[in-house]
């Protein structure tokens, strides 16, 4: 999961690095390089790409959310401090608690409610929310947690009803055709530089997801989810020691808070598990 969490951190920074693209080209190239390692991978395994029937709904609902979700953070990351878009995007979490809640039907711990009202209240404190146009990746970055929050609800329902990979194609897959249309009106060839850039970023990208499978395929996600939370400190370093960034205060207590509200979820799964 450590593993993971840099791994998506220097995706983010590939991302600041070339924000001079147009977003749907980026997202283009981030997740053609993950779809095509997906399909060699179910090829090997010799597996459908296409998951069963009766999945493909949720299937479908995952790739789109998933594809709306990456644009927004895109958006923020490219505009917005590394560290304080990391943050913002660390509450999808939370929207996935209350999407369980409301379409799987899980119930939800006091514990749970306590952290989901520390993380708005970080989320709060990084956003700073003001009635001028410097908001706005800010706010983008938390319509990309809303919906990155769903497209993870999607992805518990699958857990025991698809192969991992399946769904990591649904949801590279959908990026890429409604990326690719989307980035036509404005395409721009990139420098043989920035080219190597927007690949990093989808070696990255299928990185992150690879050691996330493995995270949760000899662990339990109860006890690796924790340390995605690592991911704020890495996008931190790397935005202080190659971006010369340095959060403000309420960026530094927000992002504190949201940590520690993630360690409130684990300490609350934690003790269902004991509970049984």
């Amino acid at each position: 999961m450590l593993l993971s969490s840099l791994s998506f951190a220097v995706m983010a920074f590939f991302v600041k690095l070339s924000s001079g693209l147009p977003l749907f080209q980026k997202v283009f190239f981030r997740d053609l390089v993950v779809v095509i390692f997906a399909l060699c991978g179910l090829t090997s395994m010799k597996v459908s790409p296409w998951g069963k029937k009766e999945n493909r709904q949720r299937l479908l609902f995952r790739g789109i959310s998933g594809f709306i979700g990456v644009a927004f953070y895109f958006y923020s990351a490219s505009n917005m401090y590394l560290s304080d878009s990391t943050i913002i995007n660390k509450l999808s979490p939370f929207f996935t608690t209350l999407f369980a809640v409301l379409l799987l039907k899980e119930k939800i711990k006091p514990l749970q409610v306590i952290a989901l009202i520390l993380s708005l209240f970080g989320g709060i404190l990084v956003v700073k929310p003001e009635f001028s146009m410097t908001v706005v990746p800010a706010l983008c970055g938390v319509i990309g947690a809303v919906v990155a929050g769903f497209s993870y609800a999607m992805v518990i329902s699958l857990a025991n009803r698809e192969e991992p990979l399946v769904v990591v194609f649904y949801f590279s897959n959908t990026s890429v055709l409604c990326s690719f249309f989307l980035m036509l009106p404005n395409f721009q060839i990139p420098t043989l530089q920035t080219l190597l850039v927007l690949l990093g970023t989808g070696v990255c990208a299928t990185g992150g997801q690879v050691f996330l499978t493995y995270a949760y395929k000899y662990a339990k996600a109860s006890s690796v989810s924790v340390y995605s939370y690592s991911i704020i400190v890495f996008s931190g370093i790397l935005g202080f020691m190659f971006l010369h960034e340095v959060p403000d205060l309420q960026s530094v207590i927000g992002g504190f808070l949201i940590i520690i509200s993630g360690f409130a979820l684990y300490a609350a799964q934690y003790i269902k598990k004991k509970n049984y």
